[in-house]
């Protein structure tokens, strides 16, 4: 194929697209694009992502917008959650922020293909804030962020709302007690028998801090095993490199894959925590905006959101540790993991 307006030669699938069968589902919604793979777009978490820009039109035709081809890791999250997470990003699609799959031709917003399950949205503009950037959150953009997000949790909010002890909460108790009982000594043991393993100096210094941050992230969770919370759809994995902006407006939030019922201070927390840290300020502003657009007022939530980001940061960096020595992961990027846990390090220092 080649480009009207060049002559150039396009190839309409680009390196190393997946399969013809994908563009048959898409249909239409395909039509006149060069999908283009991005290489790391998954981050750590599997997922492989394609590009597909518009080509071949001409300087008075309105563009339509790229769109953005997601292939999902196996098993995860299985057909049944992957249906509600696109019933509910249909519920939203009000909000020029949130990216809605396409519906094939066969009417479902997913599909198959060489094994793996394919969606397409469009492709949401503008960029994340990197928190190792040397440019300062804006706290215009800090307070868009959780207006945004009202809105969006508004716009989940069913008629009728159970409250539970949350989710979140019984199984990060879960996994202190395993840190506890189980990987704590095996960490040890393996720490003294092998001297080759990943990131070993920056593990053992992790895991010298661990153990008392552990006994505080219990005591910080204890009463909320105690204290039951409304139960409603929240993203789960909500922060910084998830949130899109131009200027200071929020264009796009991206990445729903582990949406689910749980308490919404999940998503207040682990959003505020990596956009401001500890920022007593930060929180306040974060606190204020989402007040505006939410309708909430459950009373405690910003305090469960604060002691739920301080258990997770303790527990995320557990699991790199039980991942690179127990599990035995690897990582293409290693460096960047050990950046990465060693800003977190750093972060734990400071609370």
């Amino acid at each position: 194929m080649r480009c009207p307006m060049t002559g150039a030669r396009l190839d309409p699938l680009g390196d190393d697209f997946p399969s013809p069968d994908v563009l048959r589902w898409l249909g239409p919604h395909a039509a006149g694009r060069r999908w283009r793979a991005l290489q790391g777009a998954g981050g750590f978490s599997g997922a492989r992502f394609w590009r597909g820009e518009s080509v071949g039109m001409l300087a008075t035709d309105r563009k339509p917008r790229d769109l953005c081809l997601r292939a999902w890791p196996p098993q995860h999250p299985d057909d049944a959650r992957l249906d509600r997470i696109h019933r509910l990003l249909e519920l939203a699609a009000s909000l020029p922020f949130v990216p809605v799959p396409y519906r094939g031709q066969d009417g479902r917003s997913w599909c198959v293909a060489d094994g793996t399950r394919f969606e397409c949205t469009d492709w949401m503009p503008g960029e994340a804030w990197d928190p190792e950037s040397s440019t300062p959150l804006d706290p215009l953009r800090l307070a868009a962020a959780f207006r945004a997000v009202g809105r969006l949790h508004r716009a989940w909010r069913p008629e009728r709302i159970e409250r539970a002890i949350a989710p979140a909460v019984r199984e990060r108790f879960d996994l202190l007690r395993r840190w506890s009982e189980q990987d704590q000594g095996a960490l040890i043991a393996v720490a003294r028998s092998d001297r080759s393993l990943p990131l070993r100096q920056t593990g053992l210094a992790l895991l010298d801090r661990l153990a008392s941050r552990i006994d505080q992230a219990r005591r910080r969770l204890a009463p909320w095993l105690l204290r039951p919370l409304p139960i409603r759809p929240c993203v789960r994995d909500l922060h910084a490199a998830h949130l899109l902006f131009v200027g200071t407006e929020v264009t796009g939030i991206v990445d729903f894959g582990a949406l689910r019922d749980d308490t919404i201070a999940t998503d207040l927390g682990r959003l505020a925590g990596s956009l401001v840290e500890d920022q007593a300020d930060g929180w306040q502003i974060a606190a204020t905006a989402y007040a505006e657009t939410s309708g909430e007022s459950e009373p405690g939530i910003w305090e469960a959101a604060r002691d739920l980001e301080f258990v997770g940061l303790v527990l995320g960096l557990a699991n790199w540790l039980r991942w690179l020595w127990l599990d035995r992961r690897t990582f293409d990027d290693l460096p960047s993991v050990e950046r990465r846990i060693r800003r977190r390090i750093a972060r734990l220092d400071r609370v």
